[in-house]
């Protein structure tokens, strides 16, 4: 990918922490029912606006999915535009605009955090009829990197109950990775 200007990079940056949404999903093709808990999962990376072409700007910058959303429920409604990346497409967009981040910057963490868990995080399993299965190791990392995120997007609501840190959960997770490879 050729060098990004740092003015685009931070005006990207602020459209993600203004108009974007960062998430770790279910995926929409569904997983075996013998699957790994946390392999169905996908992360995305999403900006919406009613500027076509200031979504076109960020696909011209970083190569996404673009589409039209037209509200039928209400056609007063202006149509709207998606930018979105997934998985590990979407963690390496927001490693590289990490430092521009604002108000989504411990979110972004979270999914960065998961991203890491992409690669080499399967072995190889007869349980799953000779398929690949997540590690154990990454089981846990995609759940603490999901409860980071959870955490992350409830920290300005009332529910400050854990006793943890954003910090600490992102400090743990990433101790203990990369997992030794497990697959022959």
């Amino acid at each position: 990918m050729p060098e990004i200007p740092e003015t685009q990079l931070a005006y990207i940056a602020g459209l993600v922490d203004g108009e974007g949404c960062i998430s770790i999903d279910k995926s929409a093709t569904g997983v075996r029912r013998y699957a790994s808990p946390g392999a169905g999962l996908i992360l995305r990376v999403r900006i919406y606006n009613c500027s076509k072409p200031m979504i076109d700007f960020v696909n011209q910058v970083w190569p996404g999915y673009v589409r039209k959303i037209t509200w039928k429920s209400n056609p007063k409604h202006l149509d709207a535009y998606s930018w979105e990346l997934l998985g590990k497409r979407a963690a390496i967009f927001l490693n590289t605009i990490l430092p521009f981040l604002i108000t989504k910057y411990d979110e972004a963490n979270a999914l960065i955090v998961f991203g890491e868990t992409l690669d080499a995080s399967w072995k190889c399993s007869s349980d799953s009829g000779g398929g690949l299965q997540l590690t154990p190791e990454a089981v846990r990392l995609r759940r603490l990197a999901v409860t980071a995120l959870r955490y992350a997007k409830s920290r300005n609501s009332m529910r400050k109950s854990q006793s943890w840190s954003l910090e600490e959960v992102i400090t743990r997770v990433k101790a203990n990775w990369p997992p030794p490879s497990t697959c022959v």
